[in-house]
């Protein structure tokens, strides 16, 4: 087992590398484990109400009127009635809509064809757009009214009961054995494929590198260690320092959820998600080991490797927030499988049987993407073999 110890003992020349990334993922994990209540694509449906302010530049009885009455039927807030306090308010958010009620108001409400109200949104906001809906049907009907011979309280009256009248009480019920949040268990997984690709990837790929020197490997093939007997324990050597790697995460998610991780009782489907992660992240090493021939450039490559299929696989960016045209290219991508994995697991408490056999089909396909990247890695050193 010379190989295998030799390869053990130039791991320990890569253990800087190995600290720094595990480094930046505990802090990662730190980060969004300690904010998972925050984040906007796994919060539970919650009943709001849409923050606007209402300015009265009328001042007469109809106008007061009627914004004691948005102030009744919206979340209202009071900003000064000055331009840099408005443009203040709508750029941090404060507000997200506002509304003007300007000077002529109580007339205009006896005309047909005069506009009531100055409104302004924030652009591209999906609030505004029903605001604008709800708003504009006010008006309509509390100009309706004034111009039916109404007076503003009875216009007023009238809207509000309509309005009650045409209420309709939704129940939300979530499917059995389904969770309104994420646990910390789901968020920890959630990030695992980084330190697993980034690991694997700057340890297994640089060793493999030094172990394939045309030196080194020439040597190897005059002494009396057969080339099968090589390959065997340089496979082996990468699959227990992979496996340790995942043991090592583990470990360290053991302690940042308060030894939680292994509590729920759908953790084996977590572990396996992460096992074939790790199978991948050492398929993909095992490529780039092989293909490039400069340390430097596999540092660097690795970098972009384990970033860009994070960040495409939905890792560090929500699947929510990517386009439909990157998620079909982001199919090929293990780290896209994983992901689908982890949010359907984080949805339940406890896996329906309907669901299983969804979870192992998506297995499946992690682990032929595997084997597919592995099949082009032995091609590769197979040419490259057959060059030397």
């Amino acid at each position: 087992m010379q190989v295998f110890k030799a390869f053990f003992q130039i791991t320990k020349r890569e253990i800087t590398t190995c600290l720094v990334n595990l480094g930046v993922f505990v802090a990662l994990a730190i980060m969004i484990m300690s904010s998972n209540a925050n984040t906007a694509e796994d919060t539970a449906f919650q009943e709001s109400n849409i923050p606007i302010a209402v300015i009265d530049r009328d001042q007469t009885t109809e106008s007061k009127a009627v914004q004691d009455y948005l102030s009744s039927t919206y979340h209202t807030v009071a900003v000064n009635d000055s331009k840099d306090d408005l443009q203040d308010a709508l750029f941090f958010r404060d507000i997200t809509y506002l509304v003007i009620l300007p000077e002529g108001f109580s007339k205009a409400l006896y005309s047909e064809n005069a506009s009531l109200a100055d409104t302004v949104k924030i652009p591209d906001s999906y609030t505004s757009i029903y605001t604008d809906i709800d708003l504009e049907q006010f008006f309509s009907s509390l100009k309706l009214y004034t111009n039916s011979g109404y007076s503003i309280t009875e216009a007023l009256d009238s809207i509000d009961q309509v309005t009650k009248a045409s209420e309709t009480t939704v129940t939300l019920q979530l499917k059995e054995n389904a969770t309104e949040t994420h646990s910390n268990t789901y968020y920890y997984f959630r990030l695992l494929p980084y330190p697993l690709l980034a690991l694997v990837i700057s340890c297994i790929s640089l060793l493999l590198l030094n172990f394939n020197k045309t030196d080194i490997k020439r040597r190897s093939l005059c002494s009396s260690l057969s080339l099968h007997s090589r390959n065997a324990q340089l496979s082996l050597a990468s699959l227990a320092l992979s496996l340790l790697f995942f043991v090592i995460t583990m470990g360290i998610g053991y302690i940042l959820t308060g030894g939680t991780i292994f509590e729920s009782s759908i953790w084996i489907y977590y572990m396996i998600n992460g096992l074939i992660m790790t199978f991948n992240s050492l398929c993909i090493a095992y490529l780039i080991g092989i293909s490039i021939s400069s340390p430097e450039q596999i540092s660097m490559i690795g970098n972009i490797v384990s970033l860009g299929l994070c960040f495409l696989g939905g890792i560090f960016v929500p699947l929510s927030m990517i386009s439909s045209k990157v998620q079909y290219f982001a199919r090929i991508l293990p780290t896209y499988w994983y992901t689908k994995i982890n949010q359907t697991l984080g949805g339940y408490t406890i896996l329906p049987s309907s669901m299983r056999k969804d979870i192992f089909g998506q297995y499946m396909i992690q682990l032929l993407t595997g084997l597919c990247i592995f099949c082009v890695a032995l091609l590769i050193s197979k040419q490259k073999s057959q060059r030397a």
